[in-house]
Formats: structure tokens, sequence, C-alpha cells
């Protein structure tokens, strides 16, 4: 392949969609699975970094992740998105992990409660160092790994509350508890990140108004999408970490 084929192929690598790429991957393309890599292992890093306890091991998972999604390619529905296929499969082996090491789980957003609630002072260490500059970093000290995890896949990933669901082997509803724990708990920290006046947090939170509404499909959609919020869209620190 000449260097101007081989351009064309890179563009048009890089221009097509994961779902696209994946269906390439199923008819034999490896340039379409090294791509997937490409895209994905950072972001499947950044997730698997933070659920286990060394970096190593999120490195061998992530990579275990990538395999037995090639080795298992037939097996995804392109009519799906598909990121939410790979993190499930991410999680899943992340859970026997822990099993297969008799090592705890990562606390849930029930059983953590009793440790993180006891003692404040992870936020206030999180809200006055200098990591605190960037909400998720934050973020991770504030919430839950359950809770942050959640509202990664949501605004990270962009995926729906059903999809978090299928990724975390949650019940739905379970995951829209997390997600509106989550916001009502960054809340009263947004105002630093957003330059808005702490009053408007406050009577935000006085009339219920997290922006996520517990009955909706989806919490992007079904209440307003306060612009607070916005920083949680952009995944830059996924890319200041690959």
């Amino acid at each position: 392949m000449n260097e101007s084929s081989h351009a064309t192929q890179s563009a048009a690598l890089g221009a097509a969609s994961e779902e696209d790429l994946a269906c390439r991957v199923q008819g034999g393309c490896a340039d379409s699975f090294a791509e997937l890599v490409a895209r994905l292992q950072p972001r499947l890093l950044f997730v698997l970094r933070r659920r286990l306890q060394h970096h190593a091991d999120a490195e061998d998972i992530a990579q275990k992740t990538l395999l037995r999604a090639y080795e298992k390619i037939q097996l995804y529905d392109p009519a799906r998105k598909f990121s939410p296929w790979l993190f499930t499969i991410a999680f899943r082996l992340t859970a026997d992990h822990y099993r297969q090491r008799q090592i705890p789980t990562v606390p849930s957003d029930e059983t953590a409660s009793a440790v993180v609630d006891a003692d404040p002072s992870p936020e206030q260490q999180a809200i006055n160092s200098e990591q605190s500059s960037d909400l998720w970093a934050m973020a991770e000290f504030i919430l839950k790994p359950e809770q942050w995890t959640a509202l990664w896949l949501l605004y990270g990933e962009g995926q729906t509350v059903r999809e978090i669901a299928q990724a975390l082997g949650r019940a739905v509803v379970s995951v829209r508890v997390l997600l509106f724990r989550a916001r009502k708990r960054l809340t009263p920290h947004l105002a630093k990140f957003a330059g808005i006046e702490k009053s408007k947090v406050d009577n935000s939170n006085a009339a219920g108004g997290t922006g996520y509404d517990i009955e909706a499909e989806d919490p992007k959609v079904g209440d307003r999408e306060p612009a607070d919020y916005a920083a949680l869209s952009m995944p830059q620190i996924v890319r200041a970490e690959s």
C-alpha cells in the first residue's frame, strides 16, 4: 500500500464511528480493531484505575477486556452502541478479579455510606487541594465509587441510564438513584467550578433542583440540564492521563 492509500485508509478509520469499526472487525478488519483500541483503551483505564487498587491491575483488566471483546466480537449487536458492551465486559472482569483474589469489592453506594459519611474530611481535603481544580478529581474524593462510575458513564461516555445499568449489572432504578445521589452530593461544590453564585446553588437545592428527574428515562432529559454541570461533559482528563 502506497503512502497516499494508507493516509486515505487512516482518515477513513478515524472518521468511522465505534459501531462501524466494530462491524468491520466482525468482518475481519484488523486495522479497525487497532483503531478501537487506540480510542477506548485510555477510557477504560481512566475508569478501571478508580475501581482497582493498583494501576497494574487496571492495565491488565483493560488489556483482557479488549482481548475478550475481540474474541467475542461476533456477539456484539451492531444495532447497539459499542462502548456500553465493552464496559460491561470490563466490569465483569473486574468483579472476577476481586473474587479470584478474595479481595473485598469496590464499596457500593449503600455499604460505603458509613465510611464516607462518618468523616467529611476527604471532601474538604479535595476542595482545598490542587486536584480540586479539576471537577472529576474532586468528584473522585466526594463520591462513592459506584456513584462516580455511573456519573462518568453518563457524562464522560454519553451512555443512557439503561446502558449504564447493563454495564454495572444493576437495575435501572438503582442507577437512577446512584445518579441522583451523586449529583445532589456534588451540587454544593459546583460553584467553585462554574462561577455561579452560591445562593443559586442553595436555591436549587431548596427547590429539589439537582437537574436530575428520578422518574425520567434519561437524567439528561426530562428536566433541565443546569449550566454548572457542563464541565462534567468534557472528559479532558482522559487525554491528560493517557
